[in-house]
Order: C-alpha cells, then structure tokens, then sequence
C-alpha cells in the first residue's frame, strides 16, 4: 500500500499544483492591462514560487508529515550552482533579454524542486532510485 500511497500522494500533488498555478495565472493575466511590466514580473515570480515551492512544502509537511527542514536538506550541490550560474545567466541575458531571462529562471527552478526534489523524494520513500525515475 505504501507504494500505491507514494504515487497517489505525487500525482495528487502535481494537479493541486497544477491548479494553483492555473488560478494564479488567470489573475495575472486578468490584472495584466493595468499594470506596470515590472509589477507583473514580481507577480509572476511570486506566483510561481507559492505554486512550486511553498505550497508543495506546506501539503508535504501537512498530509505526509514530513518536516520542511528535513524537506529543505541537500538541496542544492553549492558548488557546482556557483560555477554554472554565472555562466547561464550571462548566456541567457544576451540571447534572451532580462524579462525573459528571469522568467526562465523562476520557471525552472520551481519545477526542479517541484520534480526533482519533492517528487523524487516521495517516490523514493517508497520505490528504489531506479524506478522512482521510471515513474516520476
């Protein structure tokens, strides 16, 4: 059953995010005549942070009973983050702009987190590395 509930509880929280994600864009976009281009970009980031990070974090840590600090550790491999970062940014800033730049950023963080962090690490509560990747 353990495994049944393991993905259940990622499928499950991929579509509530998915929802919030989707409400949360329609607001922007409905807002998105009357304001400035740089108060959409903070509400877009905003927007994407609360929908891939914060409220994953919240129902994990709710409904799993998992603790966000546990849910935070190895996040990051530091090193190789400082090297790369410098280099893609600098690549994306001249090939696609800033505004683009950074919502690529916000994108694909969230995502990996998303996927590559909390959904990965609840499959492999349940199943072994391999096919934790096979099905997430």
């Amino acid at each position: 059953m353990k495994k049944f509930e393991s993905v259940l509880s990622s499928s499950a929280l991929i579509m509530i995010v998915g929802v919030f994600l989707n409400v949360c864009i329609m607001f922007i976009t409905f807002f998105n005549d009357s304001v400035f281009s740089r108060i959409y970009l903070m509400s877009f980031v905003v927007c994407f942070l609360l929908s891939f990070i914060l409220l994953p974090l919240l129902l994990i840590n709710r409904f799993l009973g998992k603790p966000i600090k546990h849910l935070l550790n190895h996040v990051f491999d530091w090193k190789r983050t400082v090297i790369l970062f410098p280099i893609v940014l600098l690549l994306s800033l001249y090939l696609a702009g800033k505004a683009a730049t950074i919502e690529y950023f916000i994108v694909a963080f969230g995502e990996e987190f998303l996927f590559r962090h909390l959904i990965l690490m609840i499959l492999m509560s349940a199943f072994n590395k391999k096919w934790s990747f096979i099905i997430g």
